[in-house]
């Protein structure tokens, strides 16, 4: 900016094909009792420097507004569309304000979850997401991104462990419980994260579905007294799987954080024929 600036002030004196611009600024000038020609070298010099200033200042706002914006633009609120607001209702998921499948539409279930954030940070509870909401939530998903990480295939320790025990209680098959994130664990995260259709079903454990699998999930269950009955569940839901349990082995039919989508599939396997069918809360 300073070397457009120097540009600047050198043309002001080289340049001499101005005549209406050197005539005005002299009528301002014309008490002084400078020479005629410095007085107009010094008065273009002086109004090409303040026509650069003000350009910018302009530049500078019109930079830092975009910066702002690639931030996050705000408020949001009820109504809004776009990419932003997807990224809104990811983080409130992450925390577990949003339970449903990110839309890019802030409806009546994103303004209720912003509602609720807000009373549990003591803001003021409007349902818009304005700067203040921005700075809380930026402020809590800070402190849970600095107790979580994501977790793949290879790693190992207490956190993978923590996770494979959360996978047991939800009912997912074939999880060791041995601090090792290998290929039976990647196998039951993809599972979990296609039965609550998050965005990534790609068996690594992200945050949103570290924050998913936190919660208490309904679970469609059927008492699995031979193949036969897995098999006519696998007819309705191909994503169903046998899984044990110290009562007995069962059919896992789905798992979800609201009951009446739980219920949903419960009376949809009845209608067909499987009495047995039922919802756990795990």
């Amino acid at each position: 900016m300073e070397t457009l600036a120097y540009l600047h002030l050198y043309q002001a004196f080289e340049d001499n094909h101005s005549p209406e611009l050197a005539s005005d600024i002299a009528r301002f000038w014309r008490p002084s009792n400078w020479h005629q020609t410095s007085n107009l070298a010094l008065m273009r010099l002086v109004s090409r420097a303040i026509c650069l200033a003000f350009a910018s200042a302009c530049t500078t706002a019109l930079l830092l507004v975009g910066v702002a914006d690639t931030a996050f633009s705000i408020p949001l609120r009820q109504g809004d569309t776009g990419a932003e607001v997807s990224r809104l209702q990811q983080r409130l998921r992450s925390l577990g304000y949003f339970r449903e499948n990110t839309t890019g539409y802030y409806g009546q279930n994103t303004e209720t979850a912003v509602r609720t954030f807000q009373q549990d940070a003591s803001l003021s509870v409007d349902g818009i997401y304005g700067e203040n909401t921005d700075l809380a939530l930026r402020s809590r998903l800070g402190e849970a991104w600095a107790a979580a990480k994501v977790l793949k295939v290879g790693d190992r320790g207490l956190a993978v462990r923590k996770l494979q025990e959360r996978l047991v209680i939800a009912g997912y098959p074939n999880v060791a419980i041995d601090d090792n994130y290998g290929s039976q664990t990647q196998e039951a995260v993809r599972l979990f994260q296609e039965g609550l259709g998050l965005r990534n079903q790609n068996g690594i454990a992200d945050l949103e579905t570290q924050a998913a699998l936190g919660e208490k999930l309904y679970v469609v269950v059927v008492p699995a007294r031979n193949q036969a009955i897995l098999n006519r569940v696998l007819g309705i839901f191909p994503t169903a799987f046998l899984a044990p349990h110290r009562l007995g082995t069962y059919v896992h039919a789905g798992s979800y954080p609201r009951r009446d989508v739980a219920e949903i599939r419960v009376e949809e396997l009845r209608r067909q024929g499987i009495p047995d069918a039922r919802v756990a809360y795990l």
